[in-house]
């Protein structure tokens, strides 16, 4: 759990925290904090919105507020003040609440209403739970690592080992897997679809589910077409020695070719699986490091 307490008394610093977190989520970061008056903006962000026969810009005015010390809540008469003013002096589409703490009930309010009327096309609350979340679920795990040292300690974030951050999602809800597996419950499974025949083990597929009502209606269907489903829970292989463990199996099996064959949409989905699983059990990959990687791959040695 990330202790906002470490930034408590350092609003500059949560304002940059701010910049850095959407920045590594895909905004454009069009006008970024900084010292003196900021005319009611902490910074401005940007994305794309892309449509089936064109795009445009959408620019958000975020504002940044951390009260963690008080734990009291963000509100529109002390803290929030001009809300349509402010988005129109930036030329803001949407506004951002980015609160340490949350917002409060009348803030809530009185975004809704501007978005009814058509004053704000969207808004979003980013507190400090959902903040927590994305950070946990989406790799962030080096603005942990530079913003909340302590908390990292703490922590056993996801990594970004590939050049960009891999889901496990339910292959019937789509619900993010990776849920379940930080927070160290055992409500998600890997499955393979597998049939015997003359003394081999043949897999044809593998899936990925929540536990209980997801993983039961694939399950149905997959016997109702004879495969069986041996399954194994995902946050087992968030163990270190777990992980290493079915990685040496797969490839025993790989290798025993009178005893097991993998079809190959079952291999890449193993692939997917590895690969994403290693963000949880691998360290952060540095700059040197990928440089590393980069300068093998150009010269064939991988």
């Amino acid at each position: 759990m990330i202790n906002y307490m470490e930034l408590a008394n350092d609003g500059e610093r949560w304002e940059l925290f701010a910049r850095d977190f959407f920045e590594s989520l895909g905004y454009t970061i069009e006008n970024p904090p900084d010292r003196g008056s900021d005319d009611g903006k902490d910074l401005v962000i940007s994305e794309s919105i892309k449509g089936q026969f064109s795009s445009y810009k959408f620019r958000w005015l975020v504002s940044c507020k951390n009260f963690i010390q008080s734990g009291k809540s963000v509100n529109e008469k002390d803290d929030e003040q001009n809300l349509l003013e402010r988005c129109q002096s930036f030329q803001a589409d949407g506004f951002i609440g980015f609160y340490s703490t949350i917002a409060s009930s009348g803030l809530n309010r009185r975004l809704q209403k501007l978005k009814e009327i058509g004053n704000l096309k969207d808004y979003k609350i980013f507190d400090g739970q959902y903040i927590e979340s994305i950070i946990s679920n989406y790799g962030l795990s080096n603005l942990l690592f530079h913003y909340f040292p302590e908390s990292y300690k703490q922590i056993r974030p996801l990594h970004k080992i590939c050049s960009e951050f891999l889901e496990l999602k339910c292959d019937y809800c789509g619900r993010n897997l990776f849920e379940d597996v930080e927070n160290g419950s055992y409500n998600a499974l890997i499955a393979s679809l597998e049939k015997y025949d003359h003394g081999k083990t043949i897999i044809e597929d593998c899936y990925m589910a929540c536990k209980g009502e997801c993983n039961e209606k694939i399950e149905e269907r997959c016997q109702q077409l004879g495969y069986g489903t041996p399954w194994r829970d995902l946050t087992d292989l968030a163990n270190p020695i777990m992980y290493l463990h079915y990685t040496m199996c797969l490839i025993n099996r790989l290798h025993d070719n009178n005893r097991y064959s993998y079809s190959e949409k079952a291999l890449e989905k193993e692939k997917h699986l590895l690969m994403a699983m290693a963000q949880k059990v691998y360290h952060e990959v540095s700059k040197k490091e990928q440089q590393e990687f980069a300068e093998l791959m150009q010269e064939g040695f991988l």
